[in-house]
């Protein structure tokens, strides 16, 4: 028999692995069996703990002569044990249970058995996002499986390397792969049988997902209404059911292209459809007391509702959702429908019980977010649709509350300035413009808007910051995600209610259907909303990106205002008046992958008017500390040369002997000396606190694809941070560190990530590098200016990059933003 494994619903993914569920050994039936009663119900927690004891007692029996080779059983229930563990969201723990398996395995020489373990290794590979080593063992899965020559084995393990291709973008790669899979089954003797209708119902699932991505409207019709044919007439089961709520939810994913106008389909007969089939998948549940399907039948068909608009249904669904959630142990999704709750009363307009709703689900979602990043098998951003939606709708709801409370004041001062206005003289309606007496000031918009701001705002503010607190959950959660490490949090050495004189922070924040900015200032905090939403922003700066690094076509103005309009100009009023100089930018989305010294007012770039840094958060960044360079030891290193099939960078040479005059630093660790081996023997016995790098860096969409390139290997964020944290109990610790020729994945917010952190990532305080690899001598121009600004009294790192950049700026050669705007100062700006 071929069972799969329980389609990870938390985070409604519809590509499901294929495991296998075979004979029963005479020894330990019981427990086999008490295992897969607790699975079909829905308690996970339980099986797993049964499939444990399963497993500890078979393999107890390895040095007995009929256990020499690892049994049949044994290999069945690891893999359901794996797969109870990623539906718990331990997918390192089933990691663990296959690595440990593994030289057992290798002996084994029960080929589908093999071929379907290997698969299942692959796809906890997958699942943690190590896609080489997924395809490595998918691939030995194939090889095995076709030996095998068992097409069900083989239609299997093709599944998992279709979910491969989907989770790479290749959707039309994938939905080959899902045919061949389909194929294999129709041509199998034993194609009749429940297991093959089985497999082909989670098939034709993955079969239609991948196609609603690549194919055109009658492709996806035709896909969905094979997969409604196939899985109607099956016997109820708890994978009926299952694949019911996936199909919906693809079901779902069709609806918003289709709104969208990206394919031509029928969404009310879409509509339709995920009625029909929740309606069906609920019965199901309730008959088998599944508490996990039940949670989730009830809860997508809330969420139907509540784009139907049908908030007093939606809200009965949705509460039914959060109740088996709850009593089923279910924290997974539980916090899906505390969302959907929140949405469901701030519709309603009943903003405090949305609030209570949405801190609900952060509560839930805190303790597990880190294991929900995994096991998320789609090509889709399993953070951005299901995490991040959360910690975006409370804040919108705290900054509401915050305009709410604002108003309330305005218009309170409003009435006291008109009642003011009244007893000095003829009604304002009569008076002529002009003729204010001495004393008296014209009651205009912006004098109200002053006299407000001057006023204390106590209540208006504590909502600004608790808006800003949540941001700062969701960017140490986002950081958390991309560099795997939950170790990167908050370090709340400074809060930054205040800045100090001439320095603002601004805190852009994207909503879906505005774009909000939080402005911190010497006498308080701020708010601004601006109309435009999230997509529009999101494309204006890929766009404006793209642009910059087209070098020498001043395409890039149209954007560069359009951002500036956006993200300055609203606030440029309350910058004058404070004499701002400095702007701290915090930014978010797609906005961290644009230098903001480089949005314009039609005249100059901001970079002219202010000294502008980068911080990944406000809790994030540490209280910032001025650096004085000429009581601080400098290490120095770079390639010149070609290696790893990198170019060479002849400007590094002269870059680094510059910067050792400058810095007057003693060691220079170039080409053949700038190996891990001889940082690690610098960082271990000197004190740093500047430590420049020359060489290529890069930044990808994930942690492992970031590095920065030494003569004879990589350098990884993990391994620069083991590095620095060599002197970490020292009374001098690396205040600076500058990579001076890194690229940023034009494009990919996740890779924006792993540059925004890595000042934070690498234990140091503050952090220069640039967004795309610049121009090797203009590189070489700004480190030189900066290094030579920062050694004046009295200048903060801020100011030295302003003015390295100003100096290209004059230089007609290097006027273009291509030259000098990459680079970007993170954390202490100081």
């Amino acid at each position: 028999m071929y069972n799969k494994c329980l389609l990870p619903m938390a985070l409604a993914i519809f590509l499901v692995c294929v495991a296998p569920i075979c004979g029963e050994t005479d020894s330990i039936p019981s427990l086999i069996k008490q295992g897969e009663e607790f699975w079909d119900r829905g308690d996970v927690e339980h099986a797993a703990s049964v499939w444990e004891q399963v497993v500890r007692l078979l393999t107890s029996e390895k040095e007995k002569p009929a256990f020499s080779q690892m049994s049949g059983d044994t290999i069945d229930t690891l893999i359901r044990l794996s797969d109870a563990y990623q539906a718990l969201g331990h997918h390192r723990k089933a990691l663990s249970a296959f690595e440990s398996a593994l030289p057992l395995i290798r002996k084994s020489e029960d080929k589908s058995r093999n071929a379907l373990f290997f698969s299942a290794f692959g796809d906890v590979h997958l699942s943690l996002g190590n896609m080489t080593e997924a395809f490595n063992h998918l691939e030995e899965a194939e090889t095995v499986a076709r030996s095998a020559e068992n097409p069900h084995v083989l239609a299997a393990v093709l599944n998992n390397f279709g979910n491969l291709f989907v989770s790479d973008g290749n959707y039309q790669g994938a939905v080959e792969i899902y045919d061949e899979c389909l194929g294999l089954l129709d041509t199998s003797e034993a194609s009749e049988t429940a297991e093959a209708f089985v497999l082909k119902s989670r098939i034709f699932v993955n079969l239609v997902s991948a196609i609603t991505e690549s194919g055109t409207g009658d492709d996806i019709r035709q896909a969905l209404d094979d997969a409604r044919d196939h899985i109607g007439p099956l016997p109820d089961s708890r994978e009926k059911a299952e694949d019911m709520i996936a199909l919906s939810i693809v079901i779902g994913r069709m609806r918003s292209l289709a709104i969208r106008s990206e394919i031509n389909v029928d969404t009310s007969q879409l509509t339709a459809h995920s009625h029909a089939l929740l309606d069906e998948a609920k019965k199901i549940a309730e008959y088998m007391k599944n508490s996990h399907l039940i949670s989730y039948s009830h809860g997508e068909m809330g969420k139907l509702y509540e784009e139907e608009k049908r908030y007093a249904e939606a809200i009965r669904l949705t509460r039914r959702a959060v109740f088996f959630a709850e009593q089923g142990k279910h924290p997974e999704i539980l916090y899906l429908w505390q969302c959907q709750m929140g949405r469901l009363r701030k519709a309603q307009g009943r903003t405090e019980d949305a609030i209570k709703s949405y801190e609900s689900a952060i509560s839930t979602l805190n303790p597990i977010r880190q294991e929900l990043f995994k096991g998320y098998r789609s090509g889709k951003d399993a953070f951005n649709e299901n995490i991040k939606p959360v910690y975006l709708g409370l804040a919108e709801l705290l900054l509401e509350q915050a305009e709410s409370v604002e108003s309330v004041k305005l218009e309170a001062l409003s009435v006291k300035l008109e009642a003011l206005s009244s007893k000095r003289g003829a009604p304002r309606s009569e008076r002529k413009a002009g003729t204010a007496k001495p004393d008296e000031s014209p009651l205009t918009a912006s004098s109200l808007q002053l006299t407000a701001s001057s006023l204390p705002l106590t209540a208006y503010e504590q909502k600004l910051r608790e808006a800003r607190d949540v941001m700062e959950l969701l960017k140490t959660a986002e950081l958390q995600n991309f560099f795997d490490d939950e170790c990167v949090t908050a370090r709340q050495n400074t809060t930054l209610n205040r800045t100090a004189p001439h320095t603002a922070v601004l805190y852009p924040i994207m909503f879906p259907e505005k774009l909000a900015i939080l402005l911190t200032l010497p006498d308080g905090m701020k708010a601004v909303s601006i109309s435009t939403d999230a997509e529009h922003v999101r494309e204006t700066a890929l766009n404006f990106r793209m642009q910059l690094q087209t070098r020498p076509t001043n395409q890039f103005f149209y954007e560069a205002q359009q951002l500036h309009d956006w993200l300055i100009r609203p606030v440029e009023t309350l910058l004058t008046a404070q004499k701002i100089d400095t702007l701290i930018i915090v930014p978010d989305g797609a906005l961290r992958l644009i230098p903001f010294s480089t949005l314009h007012d039609g005249e100059h770039y901001l970079v002219e008017r202010y000294a502008i840094a980068t911080i990944p958060g406000v809790t994030l960044t540490d209280a910032p500390k001025p650096l004085d360079p000429k009581k601080s030891d400098t290490l120095l290193a770079g390639l010149s040369e070609s290696v790893q099939g990198f170019p060479r960078l002849p400007s590094v040479s002269k870059e680094l002997q510059d910067i050792q005059t400058i810095m007057n630093a003693k060691v220079v660790l170039k080409d053949q000396d700038y190996t891990i081996e001889n940082l690690t023997n610098e960082f271990r016995h000197h004190p740093y606190a500047v430590v420049h790098l020359a060489t290529h860096g890069v930044f990808g969409g994930s942690q492992e694809e970031s590095f920065l390139l030494t003569y004879d290997s990589k350098l990884t964020m993990n391994h620069l941070e083991r590095l620095i944290g060599l002197g970490r109990f020292r009374d001098q610790q690396v205040e600076l560190l500058t990579l001076s020729a890194c690229q940023t994945a034009q494009g990919d917010e996740r890779a924006a990530l792993g540059l925004a952190g890595v000042a934070l990532k690498a234990g140091v305080r503050g952090a220069i590098a640039t967004l795309w690899y610049v121009d090797d001598e203009a590189t070489a121009r700004v480190v030189k200016e900066f290094y030579k600004q920062l050694r004046k009294p009295s200048i903060s790192k801020a100011k030295a990059l302003q003015n390295a950049q100003k100096e290209l700026i004059a230089q007609r050669r290097y006027r273009h933003p291509g030259y000098w705007a990459p680079f970007l100062l993170m954390g202490n700006w100081l």
